[in-house]
């Protein structure tokens, strides 16, 4: 997904509804699983088999479906203006890093009141559902802000990855938060989807000698060379390396890569991507 969530803006009555919805549509469909077994049992034996409830059953689930959708779109919605804000600090120029920025601060504030109403209006089942499509859906969308954001430097990124830490403690927290248990799949999804940025920043720090190496390990689920060579340059742009300097960099860093691209790609492969790559490069910062 991109930066900008779809723009859900839902009252608290309106938001109380949606849970009911979720709540009685639970009811029904397992209600109507008993309803198609106890009719069985008193007709016909020959009658029996048409009596079928599957069809209502996945409506009451579809509609389930779309209220946790609504659920977690309204929680988005809200959380964008923090999250857009990143974007336009000047993080390089920070003096030094503190707890929390103000910007993730409002994040979390945002989730403990999310909790407190998904606790008091969901069962629990529904509290891990919503929290599981929250995560997959956010976080992805906090990876294109970090992507989006100017000049990081080394304050910047070190900032970032101190509110990425509080934001995975957030979200690990959320479904005890709101009265459920949570799971180890559960934690095992928010340490990969909170990793991938994770790994971003860890790469803006890296040391420009080392960079390659680095780079190499993460890149080996990328497909093709242009997402090599583009993501390449972001992270150089990220580290603050300046226009004139990125072209030699970045292309340098790319013929290191050469034997480096891991993941199942073959060698010639590997090396037609990483040309394809560095074109592009040269397109991109308008150089022959």
């Amino acid at each position: 997904p991109g930066l900008e969530p779809p723009a859900v803006h839902l009252s608290d009555d309106e938001l109380e509804l949606v849970c009911a919805v979720v709540t009685t549509c639970e009811y029904c469909s397992q209600t109507s699983g008993e309803l198609e077994e106890s009719i069985r049992k008193h007709i016909d034996p020959a009658l029996s088999a048409q009596v079928e409830m599957a069809a209502a059953q996945d409506a009451f689930q579809g509609a389930i479906s779309l209220a946790v959708r609504l659920l977690v779109a309204d929680v988005e919605t809200s959380l964008h203006p923090h999250v857009a804000a990143y974007t336009r600090v000047k993080w390089a120029e920070m003096p030094d890093v503190c707890e929390e920025s103000v910007h993730m601060s409002a994040v979390l504030r945002k989730l403990a009141k999310v909790c407190e109403f998904w606790g008091a209006h969901l069962l629990p089942i529904y509290v891990r559902f919503t929290c599981d499509k929250l995560v997959c859906s956010f976080m992805p969308r906090f990876l294109a802000m970090v992507q989006r954001c100017k000049r990081l430097g080394e304050i910047g990124a070190q900032q970032l990855l101190l509110d990425l830490q509080a934001l995975k403690g957030a979200l690990l927290e959320l479904p005890t938060s709101c009265g459920a248990s949570s799971t180890s799949a559960y934690t095992k999804m928010v340490s990969a989807e909170v990793g991938k940025a994770e790994q971003l920043l860890r790469l803006v720090l890296t040391p420009e000698d080392a960079l390659a190496e680095h780079f190499s390990e993460l890149a080996a689920g990328l497909a093709g060379a242009g997402g090599i060579g583009l993501d390449l340059t972001r992270v150089l742009e990220l580290k603050g390396v300046r226009r004139p300097e990125m072209a030699t960099s970045a292309i340098s860093l790319l013929e290191e890569l050469k034997e480096g691209v891991k993941g199942g790609v073959s060698s010639s492969a590997a090396n037609a991507s990483i040309s394809q790559g560095s074109q592009k490069i040269k397109k991109l910062l308008n150089i022959s």
